[in-house]
C-alpha cells in the first residue's frame, strides 16, 4: 500500500495503533451474593426508588456510606477493642 492510501475504520482502536497502552481501572471488591430477608429487600427497593435507579449495588453502596457516616467511629472502636483481645481474621 502506498503512502496516502491508508484509511481508518470506525472500529479501529486508534490508541492501540498509536502505541498507547490502556488506562488502568480501579479494582473493586465484589460480593457474589447476599441473603436478604423480605423486609430488607423492600427497604432496598425503597432506597432504589429514592435514588431513581434500578441498580441494587448502587442502593447497597448508599446504605453502607450512610451507615458509615453515622456509626463509622463506633465500628472502628469496637473492632480495635476486640482485636486487642483476639485478632479477627476474615
Amino acid at each position: 500500500m502506498a503512502l496516502g492510501e491508508t484509511s481508518l475504520k470506525k472500529t479501529d482502536n486508534i490508541d492501540a495503533l498509536l502505541g498507547k497502552s490502556p488506562e488502568t481501572k480501579k479494582v473493586s471488591t465484589t460480593t457474589k451474593a447476599a441473603k436478604l430477608t423480605g423486609e430488607e429487600v423492600e427497604q432496598i427497593d425503597l432506597i432504589k426508588k429514592m435514588l431513581v435507579t434500578d441498580n441494587t449495588s448502587e442502593a447497597i453502596r448508599w446504605c453502607i456510606k450512610a451507615a458509615w457516616a453515622m456509626h463509622g467511629d463506633k465500628v472502628k472502636e469496637i473492632v480495635e477493642k476486640r482485636e486487642a483481645i483476639l485478632p479477627i481474621n476474615l
